[in-house]
């Protein structure tokens, strides 16, 4: 098993307060490994049934269980089984880098998410296990963000590029709310829009505490360092803060 710590980086994103949160107890993030199919999840790609013939094309994704139900050169090239389950999202990277080729708003309920304090962070984590599919020509740039209501998108996770095809590559954030939320957006953004190769995969998504995430306590939630809330009168100035020191690592999975 390899490890590589990517980058440390603070992001503050406007929320909401929520009064009287606790810590939320399961992943929010619904049908998580796409073992229920093409559904829950939103993509501005086009789907393409596994049982439609041909190979996919750029633009396109597919909810699959294996890479020669979509194309022959990916699976010519190599395999790529579930990281989780049987069922996994794939995805032929569009010329256009602004599409999401996944994408799902979260609404969270009054006592999901617990606010933390200075003394007392409750930690979260945001994962996900992304694959390259083609070992040949451009590899992906993949980055997860975040967005609360209408607020600006902010890049959650570090572009990762998957330094070898066909094997699952854990990508993840822990962080902290010093207000709770109301609802999350979460989407993929591919920055590469070479057309030859550029073929990814994602399966194993999750959203909830961090100890209660499938990688922990492999990768345990980090310490000290992360804890950067800022004071009450800072983050007032801007109707409300999330501040959340975040620690990127990518893994491979055997």
């Amino acid at each position: 098993m390899r490890r590589t710590t990517l980058r440390f980086v603070e992001m503050v994103v406007l929320l909401a307060a929520v009064p009287g949160s606790t810590a939320l107890a399961t992943n929010l993030i619904v049908n998580p490994s796409f073992e229920s199919g093409n559904t829950g999840f939103s993509s501005d790609y086009s789907y393409k049934s596994p049982e439609s013939p041909g190979n996919m094309d750029e633009g396109e994704y597919s909810v699959i269980q294996s890479l020669d139900q979509v194309h022959a050169i990916w699976a010519g090239a190599g395999s790529l089984s579930a990281q989780s389950g049987t069922n996994y999202l794939v995805a032929n990277g569009s010329p256009n880098t602004g599409l999401s080729p996944w994408e799902q708003t979260i609404s969270i309920s009054q006592g999901q998410v617990a606010a933390s304090t200075a003394a007392s962070p409750v930690y979260y984590r945001f994962e996900a296990f992304i694959a390259s599919v083609y070992p040949a020509g451009a590899q992906p740039q993949l980055t997860f963000e975040m967005q609360y209501e209408d607020r600006p998108w902010q890049a959650l996770t570090t572009s990762v590029a998957p330094a070898e095809a066909f094997n699952w590559y854990l990508t993840y954030a822990d962080g902290y709310f010093t207000l709770a939320p109301s609802s999350l957006s979460f989407r993929l953004r591919n920055a590469v829009s070479a057309a030859g190769g550029n073929d990814f995969a994602v399966d194993s998504i999750y959203f909830g505490l961090t100890t209660q995430s499938p990688s922990y306590p492999t990768d345990p939630t980090i310490s000290g360092g992360v804890e950067i809330v800022p004071e009450p009168s800072t983050y007032a100035m801007g109707l409300g803060g999330l501040a959340c020191g975040f620690l990127m690592r990518r893994r491979r999975r055997a």
